[in-house]
C-alpha cells in the first residue's frame, strides 16, 4: 500500500483538483516538470516586472499618498498617517493590501 492509509489516493486526487481549481497559481508553482511558461520568460520581461514593482511601490509607499489616504479614509477606517504623511500601522496595512491588489491586477495584464 502506498501513502497515507488515512488519506487515500482518492481523498488526495480530489484534494489536487480542489486546489488547482481554487489556487492555480500554487499547483503551477509546485508543478516544475509542466512549468512552462516560467522558462519562457526572458530577461527583459523579468527587468520588465521589476520596474514595474517598483514604480507602484513608490507610487504607494510615499508620505503624499499616506496623506491622501488619511485624508480620504480617517473618517471610515481611522488615522492611517500622521500630519506629516507618517503611516500608523493601520496604514502601512492599508498600503500594503492595496499594493498587493494592484500588482496581482498587473500580473493579468500582460504588459
Amino acid at each position: 500500500m502506498r501513502g497515507n492509509p488515512r488519506f487515500p489516493a482518492r481523498a488526495k486526487s480530489v484534494l489536487g483538483s480542489l486546489i488547482a481549481q481554487q489556487f492555480p497559481c500554487i499547483v503551477y508553482t509546485m508543478d516544475a516538470k509542466t512549468d512552462t511558461k516560467h522558462k519562457d520568460l526572458k530577461s527583459s520581461d523579468k527587468w520588465r516586472f521589476t520596474l514595474y514593482t517598483v514604480l507602484v511601490a513608490l507610487l504607494i509607499f510615499n508620505h503624499w499618498t499616506y496623506k491622501l489616504v488619511n485624508s480620504l479614509l480617517s473618517d471610515f477606517i481611522g488615522t492611517t498617517a500622521s500630519k506629516d504623511g507618517c503611516p500608523t500601522i493601520l496604514g502601512l496595512g492599508v498600503h500594503v493590501v492595496v499594493f498587493t491588489l494592484i500588482i496581482r491586477f498587473l500580473m493579468d495584464l500582460h504588459i
